[in-house]
């Protein structure tokens, strides 16, 4: 005959107590689990995981700042002075480069800038030198408006007005371009 060994109770009661704690503090509703799995690259789209990261290469930064589809149209006023805009502006987005949801003005300034940048052949002319500096920037419910001036000799020889909408699409593009010779 075997002889059976003593129960202990002890080892029972803390199973029982463990188990009770457990359940009592996952049904408490005191436990948020999160977890986010996307397959998505945070360079092209908006992630919906807040974790994402993005580390740009210059390819990627001019890929996704460059003019591609748009519509555009030109004309000269009578002092001489050229005005093109680029309207119905598809791809180009502050969202696209990791930007927030809701912009902000300091957002759509860098994006801004950015365009300006990749985009130098479009607003380059004879006459016309140096970089584009901020001369104001101004957001409301409808969306951003960023201005740029270009100055040759202390006095200004373009300007060039961006318009975003409220989630930082560029929507327009106005230069205006003086002729550098009056």
């Amino acid at each position: 005959m075997q002889e059976r060994s003593p129960r202990r109770p002890w080892k029972r009661t803390a199973v029982a107590l463990v188990t009770a704690l457990a359940f009592g503090w996952l049904s408490s509703g005191s436990c948020q689990v999160s977890y986010c799995s996307e397959d998505c690259d945070p360079c092209v789209v908006q992630c919906r995981c807040r974790t994402s990261a993005c580390y740009y290469s210059s390819s990627t930064l001019q890929a996704l700042h460059t003019l591609k589809l748009y519509e555009r149209s030109e004309g000269y006023a009578a002092e001489g002075e050229l005005h093109q805009s680029f309207s119905d502006i598809r791809g180009l987005s502050v969202q696209l480069v990791g930007g927030p949801p809701a912009p902000e003005v300091a957002d759509c300034v860098r994006f801004a800038r950015g365009v300006l940048s990749v985009n130098a052949a479009l607003f380059a002319r004879p006459g016309a030198a140096g970089e584009f500096d901020l001369v104001q920037a101004h957001a409301s419910d409808t969306g951003a408006l960023v201005q740029f001036q270009r100055e040759r000799d202390g006095r200004a020889t373009d300007l060039v007005t961006l318009f975003f909408d409220p989630r930082g699409s560029l929507l327009q593009i106005d230069h205006d371009a003086r002729d550098s010779t009056n």
